[in-house]
């Protein structure tokens, strides 16, 4: 089949192909999945993949945007909601870290086992160390982070750029770690806790971003001034 002949109902194939490389990636990276074992479980082929995407590169890309577009647009909105309701003033802490936290959790929520597949597909994007997966996947947050670090800069102001720049990998990376390992009994096993296997997710994004703010708000240890 070439190129022109994709199926009338192309959109069905193309779905079909996202769902199945959002699978395939999150089980098997994306060096160990190839576009023919995509193309076996979408029930489609490679034709149809170069079609809609172009690359495998593209491919990811596509997977990623589709999951990260709604839940980035819905922390600039809410953002911009704080800061305008703030007027001349600064959103609080508080306020800046909810808005970042909440959107990915109540997102994931929403799409149920999907929302489960796409956070190990985000954790492997995460940790592999795979450039061509970094490449992809760190622009689809370029605007946000661009936002959000302005808004933490802005609600303390005397945290310096070295500072905030360690602060906020850490927030992520306490966001990363609640949205992989957070609803597994093996954590609450390991840490011998009694928790449930699956939190409250209200109570869940209170207790983090609490924990957040208090991180993001801490005194800069003696000795740890430097890119002031």
């Amino acid at each position: 089949m070439t190129a022109e002949a994709v199926p009338a109902r192309s959109g069905d194939t193309k779905d079909r192909i996202l769902d199945s490389a959002e699978k395939l990636f999150a089980d098997a990276g994306f060096d160990g999945t190839s576009l023919r074992a995509i193309t076996s479980h979408a029930g489609a082929n490679l034709a149809a993949v170069h079609y809609h995407f172009g690359s495998k590169e593209a491919l990811l890309q596509a997977v990623l945007a589709r999951r990260l577009a709604p839940i980035n647009r819905r922390r600039i909105e809410l953002l911009d909601r704080l800061e305008q309701d703030a007027g001349p003033g600064a959103p609080s802490m508080t306020q800046v870290i909810g808005a970042f936290l909440e959107p990915p959790l109540s997102e994931i929520r929403r799409l149920g086992p999907s929302g489960e597949q796409f956070v190990r597909l985000a954790g492997r994007a995460h940790s592999e160390p795979n450039p061509q997966v970094r490449a992809v996947f760190l622009p689809l947050f370029q605007d946000v982070v661009t936002r959000f670090v302005a808004a933490f800069r802005r609600a303390r102001p005397e945290m310096g750029d070295g500072e905030l720049h360690w602060k906020f990998h850490f927030l992520v990376g306490a966001m990363s770690h609640l949205l992989s390992w957070g609803g597994h009994q093996e954590c609450a096993v390991m840490l011998n806790s009694d928790a449930p296997a699956v939190a409250d997710p209200d109570e869940m994004l209170r207790a983090m971003v609490a924990f957040c703010t208090a991180g993001m708000s801490a005194p800069t240890p003696e000795g740890g001034r430097a890119g002031r």
